[in-house]
C-alpha cells in the first residue's frame, strides 16, 4: 500500500483533469507539456563509463500554471515529473545539480545508473507584488543575469550549457527578488537567493533547510545609453564575492555585440575572471550566425587538472579554461528549423559539434531530433587526454505536446 502511495502524489499532480481551482484565479488556468524521448548514445572505451553503448526510452510530463488576483498580485506554479533512464538526466533535464531546497522534490525508485530516475519537482513556485513601479516575487524562480547567448558566466543561477538548444523552462532557485523600473531604460535588480550543502541522499541533492554561509546577494543595474545597454553587477554568491558587468547592442545598424563577466574572489582570496563576448547577424534570409569566446578562470589550463567528465545539461562544468563557440540557425520552411554549434576548448584542442533540428507536427506538437559529436583524444584508462574527447556521441528522438 506504501507504494502505491507514493506514486498517487504525481498521478493526481500531472493528469490533464479540469482546473477548477486555478480558474478561480483571473487569466489563470493549466496546461501540460508531454515530453517523450528515445536515446542511443556511445561512451569511450574506458572504466570511466560503466557501458559503451546505452540506449533508453523514457518521458517528461509538467504541469503549467499562472494568473493574478486584481493589478497587484500574480503567481505562478510549475511541477513535473520524470522517468527515464539514469544515464538519460543530463541530456533531457536541466535540473540536475541546480542549488535549491530538496523539500519540493521526490525521488521514487531505487537509485543506481541501470535504474528509473522516477523524480517529482515544483520548478517554479513564487508570487509577484506589483505596486507603482515597483517588482517583488518571493519564492521559486528563475532568474538569468545574462546577456551572452553560448557561455553565460554572468548567469549565476542555474545556467544552461552552450550546446543546450531546448530554453523555454528555466529552472527556478529558491530567491526573493525585487526590480524597480527607474526610468524608461533603465531598472535596479535586487537579488537574495538561498543556498544549501549538498545531500546525495535528497532527490535533486541538496538539504531541505537553507545553509546561511550559502546565501546569495545581488544588485545589477542596467541603463540604455546610446542604443547600447551597459549593466554593473556586484554581490555575494556561493561564499565569493564578485563585481561586474555586462554590454549589449547593435553596432552600424548590422552586428550585435554582446559582453559579460565578472571577477570573483573566493573566501581563502582567491580571484578569477570570467569573461565572455561575441557577435551575431541575422540575415533576411532567415540564416542566423554567432561566434563567441569564453575565459573561464575556474578552469584548468591544462588537461592535467581536469576534474569533469562527461555531459551536463546545466552549465558551470567546463574544465578547462580558453573556449570558443560557432553557432547558427536557418529556418527551412515555415515548419522545420534547424540550428547547430561547434565548441572547441583551445587549450586542449577537442571540439563538440551538436546539431538540434525541430519540425512541428502541428500547432501544439513537434517533433525534435538532436545530435551530438565529440572530437577529440579519447581517455586512456581513467586518465583524460582531452575535455569533449571524453564526451559520449549521442542522438536523442524527441516529441513534445501541449495540452
Amino acid at each position: 500500500m506504501s507504494r502505491w502511495r507514493h506514486l498517487l502524489l504525481p498521478a493526481l499532480l500531472l493528469l490533464p483533469l479540469p482546473a477548477h481551482a486555478f480558474a478561480t484565479w483571473q487569466g489563470g488556468g493549466a496546461r501540460m507539456l508531454l515530453r517523450g524521448f528515445a536515446l542511443a548514445d556511445r561512451n569511450p572505451a574506458s572504466p570511466l563509463y560503466p557501458k559503451r553503448n546505452e540506449q533508453g526510452l523514457g518521458g517528461l510530463a509538467r504541469l503549467i500554471t499562472e494568473g493574478h488576483e486584481g493589478a497587484h498580485l500574480a503567481w505562478q506554479f510549475n511541477a513535473y515529473q520524470t522517468s527515464l533512464p539514469a544515464f538519460m538526466t543530463g541530456y533531457t533535464t536541466a535540473t540536475a545539480g541546480v542549488e535549491r531546497s530538496g523539500i519540493a522534490e521526490w525521488q521514487f525508485g531505487r537509485s543506481g545508473r541501470d535504474s528509473r530516475y522516477n523524480h517529482l519537482a515544483i520548478d517554479r513556485f513564487n508570487l509577484r507584488w506589483t505596486e507603482g513601479n515597483v517588482d517583488v516575487i518571493a519564492g521559486r524562480q528563475a532568474i538569468n543575469l545574462a546577456t551572452t547567448f553560448y557561455f553565460v558566466p554572468n548567469d549565476l543561477f542555474a545556467p544552461f550549457a552552450a550546446q543546450t538548444f531546448y530554453r523555454t523552462f528555466k529552472p527556478g532557485v529558491d530567491a526573493l527578488r525585487t526590480e524597480v523600473r527607474l526610468g524608461a531604460l533603465s531598472q535596479l535588480s535586487l537579488i537574495a537567493t538561498a543556498g544549501y550543502s549538498r545531500d546525495a541522499t535528497r532527490a535533486g541533492g541538496w538539504r531541505n533547510a537553507p545553509d546561511a554561509k550559502r546565501t546569495g546577494m545581488v544588485a545589477r543595474y542596467s541603463t540604455v545609453i546610446r542604443g547600447i545597454e551597459w549593466a554593473w553587477l556586484a554581490g555575494r554568491v556561493r561564499r565569493s564575492n564578485l563585481v561586474g558587468g555586462s554590454i549589449q547592442g547593435e553596432l552600424f545598424d548590422w552586428l550585435g555585440l554582446r559582453m559579460e563577466g565578472h571577477v570573483r574572489r573566493d573566501t581563502g582570496g582567491h580571484r578569477r575572471i570570467e569573461f565572455a563576448g561575441g557577435i551575431e547577424h541575422r540575415f533576411a534570409s532567415s540564416l542566423d550566425l554567432r561566434a563567441e569566446y569564453y575565459y573561464h578562470g575556474a578552469g584548468a589550463p591544462n588537461v592535467a587538472g581536469y576534474t569533469t567528465v562527461g555531459p551536463s545539461s546545466t552549465g558551470g562544468s567546463y574544465a578547462g579554461r580558453r573556449y570558443l563557440a560557432l553557432g547558427g540557425g536557418y529556418e527551412f520552411t515555415p515548419l522545420l528549423k534547424g540550428d547547430a554549434v561547434a565548441i572547441r576548448n583551445i587549450d586542449d584542442g577537442s571540439w563538440l559539434l551538436s546539431m538540434n533540428t525541430v519540425y512541428s507536427l502541428a500547432d501544439e506538437a513537434e517533433l525534435v531530433l538532436n545530435g551530438v559529436l565529440p572530437v577529440g583524444r579519447r581517455p586512456r584508462g581513467t586518465v583524460l587526454k582531452s575535455e569533449f574527447g571524453s564526451y559520449p556521441a549521442m542522438l536523442l528522438a524527441e516529441v513534445r505536446a501541449y495540452f
